[in-house]
């Protein structure tokens, strides 16, 4: 049984290096939760990509209410929407990431930190998968959102 850690987290640079801690450490935790998959009881690691995308980016999503920002390992985050927690960007990131760092591998994540507003304040974070020497965005926060699919936004840094 792990122990739960916390510290504060005092800018998007630090909250970004504990998001890739996290996921390279625990992202085989993915291999431990099942779920049924065309009939068949199986790993979520074991999901196609579209599919474990599609599951994180239905998951209820909820902020953090500032100026508390929550990171965990994934069997935390995804133990808490079963029970009905709400995920925010990062929380989804971090999901994301972990299935990219175990079936793809452990450089082929990134995450990203991004505004669309006007004044370009970073208000966002959403991972990047390395396919074909190009980062593609896996932006899960959201129903609406589609894999691989490219946001206009009016800043962008990589965390």
């Amino acid at each position: 049984m792990g122990m739960i850690k916390s510290e504060k987290l005092f800018s998007k640079e630090q909250t970004g290096k504990e998001m890739k801690r996290i996921t390279k450490k625990y992202c085989d935790d993915l291999k431990h939760i099942f779920l049924r998959y065309k009939g068949k009881l199986i790993s979520v690691s074991d999901l196609p990509f579209i599919a474990y995308f599609d599951l994180i980016k239905n998951l209820q999503y909820k902020q953090d209410t500032a100026p508390v920002e929550v990171v965990a390992r994934p069997k935390i985050l995804l133990k808490g929407a079963q029970a009905g927690a709400g995920l925010d960007c990062k929380k989804k990131a971090i999901l994301i990431a972990s299935w990219i760092c175990l079936n793809v591998g452990r450089e082929n994540f990134r995450f990203v930190a991004s505004s669309k507003r006007k004044d370009k304040q970073i208000t966002h974070v959403f991972p990047e998968i390395l396919v074909n020497n190009k980062w593609l965005p896996v932006d899960a926060t959201y129903p609406k959102n589609t894999a691989f699919k490219s946001e206009r936004l009016t800043k962008k840094e990589i965390l």
